[in-house]
């Protein structure tokens, strides 16, 4: 949920083709900056293209580079995009005689559910333009 590796990786992803904005950067030269394998990267950019935060193009000279409407975007679009439907919710199968076990699951469900919205109306206050100004700052 906080500590989201794909959500890491995405970001640096963005951070990068910020910096990087009118070039078309290969998964490779991307999973080199991050220290992954590539095809870890082309994952999660396939994530990204479908929320519409990159474009990428195939061929020899191809790549994928920052979307053109990526300043009216947030963390919160990066975040949304790297979860998996299956992340959440997944728990303990407890024991269902359990007065606990048999009800741990709900509640659990409605604490990390506002957790979420939290989480997610902070990064919504971060603009991709506030991750690249801090990169383009150092």
């Amino acid at each position: 949920m906080f500590s989201n590796l794909h959500f890491a990786t995405a970001t640096h992803i963005i951070a990068l083709l910020m910096l990087e904005r009118d070039t078309w950067l290969s998964s490779d030269y991307i999973a080199g900056s991050i220290n992954i394998n590539p095809v870890v990267v082309r994952k999660e950019i396939r994530k990204l293209k479908e929320a519409q935060l990159v474009i990428s193009k195939e061929g020899k000279n191809g790549g994928v580079r920052i979307a053109e409407d990526i300043n009216k975007k947030t963390l919160a679009d990066v975040y949304k995009a790297t979860l998996a439907s299956d992340e959440k919710g997944k728990y303990n199968n407890p024991n269902p005689n359990c007065p606990v076990g048999k009800n741990i699951n709900n509640y659990l469900t409605i604490v990390y559910n506002d957790i979420e919205e939290q989480h997610i109306a902070y990064l919504n206050q971060i603009s991709i333009q506030d991750l690249s100004s801090y990169f383009n700052n150092k």
